[in-house]
């Protein structure tokens, strides 16, 4: 049954995310993370095209989406590594949070490995998925 659900979440990203990333509710604290029907699109189209620009407003919750995109990729894929690289320290901080909320929220199978590389002006946080 653990080897069905692994493989139903390497083929659907949309799955994985709406089943193991959690977000953070302002009054509930940690919840599931539902997409909203136009965020499923955007991880469909990521999947779908190897190249993408995306023309937004703000507050749609893309920055969400493609960290759990980032995550599905490493947690699906043994051996890939990541890296997120910000334009400055409070992005990170605030993305490293939201990453590791999802982490935290990953079943066993998934092993996901961080390293946190702050020299002072560099804003870097690597992730990788030591499975292989």
């Amino acid at each position: 049954q653990i080897q069905d659900e692994i493989l139903k979440c390497g083929k659907n990203p949309v799955y994985f995310i709406n089943t193991y990333c959690k977000i953070s509710h302002p009054q509930r604290g940690p919840i599931p993370f539902r997409m909203y029907p136009f965020q499923e699109d955007v991880v469909k189209d990521f999947q779908d095209h190897r190249f993408s620009v995306i023309l937004k407003a703000r507050q749609l919750g893309i920055s969400t989406i493609t960290l759990a995109i980032d995550l599905f990729w490493l947690a699906v894929h043994p051996g890939m590594q990541g890296a997120l690289i910000t334009d400055n320290e409070g992005n990170r901080d605030k993305f490293r949070i939201i990453l590791e909320r999802y982490i935290a929220s990953l079943p066993k199978e998934y092993k996901i490995k961080v390293t946190k590389i702050w020299p002072s002006k560099i804003c870097e946080y690597k992730i990788s998925n030591n499975c292989g």
